[in-house]
């Protein structure tokens, strides 16, 4: 039984959680995260069907260390060679806080030491390290001198689907977009909007649910592939289950709507990219013209926070966005993530719900208005 880690944005840990669970998978919330254990197939599983974890990370080696030699010591102690050759490719990604070590980049360089240390020792030859494309990546956490050593199963962040063929200014993460519809409570029932849809993230993540559609399926490379654990047959049973789920239609529609010309064609091709753009609607509207395209659904939105400088035009389109929601949105649900309180504060409406997460690197609140009047 291995012990994983599945990574997510702050705020997303429960929503994370309860997807796993319903993967399959025992399943405890954490910190940033989710933990749960298994064998080979709940990695898989985990990788193919979360749309809300970053990473999934196998859990190698827990230990304290104190200084230089002891971090060392316990590094070159692990096993490596048992699950990878020397012909691998490394990178090692450490990250540390309030322990006696202050520099990531020295606790990587001395983990990767003991670590081709340890193959040249034991096999004669070393592996190689590769910091764009690497074969194994191996994840190192120092906080007060703890220190958790882990594989990376994923390889690239599962929040990079491999739709987004064009993208705009300050997209939205796809894991975030489908947390965040995680977090609405949206029940697959009701059309979605996004009414400054950039890239076209929420709509095409929200088409992806409804159809059943598992991106992670088309990855060619996972970070397990070169790893001792993996064995074929149970990921291609795996990826069959998957593939067997989803479905070639649904009666929603899913809009998107964007001044920008540029958007428009982004979230367009995205939206081919990803399989879904028969359900997809794009169009070039400004917040002015707003008007629902249907009589009840979920409205989904990731106005600009002003986080650099905030113009006249970016209050104008908070003010703009009040205005449509209470004048033309009865019976719709209204979800706004936005990291500034004063800009939210000039659409004049009051919410039911205020979720904290982070997008990026900005606090944020994921806010709800009911619109009944």
């Amino acid at each position: 039984m291995y012990q994983f880690y599945a990574m997510t944005s702050f705020g997303l840990e429960e929503v994370l959680t309860q997807e796993l669970l319903s993967l399959g998978l025992n399943v405890k919330r954490d910190f940033l995260g989710a933990r749960f254990e298994g064998d080979f197939e709940v990695c898989v599983r985990a990788n193919i069907g979360s749309r809300i974890a970053t990473r999934i990370l196998l859990e190698i080696k827990k230990f304290k260390a104190n200084n230089n030699d002891e971090l060392y010591k316990h590094v070159f102690e692990f096993p490596f060679e048992e699950y990878f050759s020397n012909k691998e490719t490394i990178r090692v990604n450490a990250t540390v806080q309030d322990s006696f070590f202050k520099d990531n980049r020295f606790v990587g360089l001395k983990v990767k030491d003991a670590i081709v240390d340890r193959f040249r020792e034991k096999t004669g030859e070393r592996p190689s390290v590769e910091k764009d494309n690497p074969d194994v990546t191996i994840h190192v956490r120092v906080v007060h001198n703890e220190v958790v050593m882990s594989f990376d199963t994923s390889g690239e962040s599962l929040s990079q689907r491999g739709y987004r063929e064009i993208s705009t200014m300050a997209p939205l993460r796809e894991h975030l977009a489908a947390g965040l519809l995680a977090l609405s409570g949206w029940n697959r029932e009701v059309c979605v909007l996004d009414p400054m849809c950039g890239s076209g993230t929420f709509v095409i993540e929200a088409a992806l649910l409804a159809l059943n559609k598992f991106p992670m399926l088309d990855r060619k490379k996972f970070g397990f592939h070169k790893l001792s654990i993996f064995k074929s047959d149970v990921f291609r049973r795996v990826a069959e289950e998957f593939l067997n789920l989803e479905k070639t239609e649904t009666t929603l529609k899913f809009y998107g709507y964007d001044v920008n010309r540029q958007a428009i064609a982004a979230a367009k091709a995205n939206a081919e990219a990803a399989g879904v753009a028969e359900f997809c609607e794009f169009k070039r509207f400004s917040v002015q013209e707003l008007v629902p395209p249907v009589e009840k659904g979920l409205l989904i939105i990731n106005p600009p926070y002003g986080e650099r400088l905030v113009s006249h035009d970016i209050e104008d389109s908070y003010r703009d966005l009040g205005f449509a929601l209470k004048n033309h949105f009865k019976g719709w649900t209204c979800w706004v993530i936005s990291g500034n309180k004063d800009l939210v504060g000039l659409m004049g409406l009051k919410s039911t719900a205020r979720i904290p997460v982070w997008n990026g690197p900005i606090e944020c609140r994921f806010l709800k208005y009911e619109i009944n009047k």
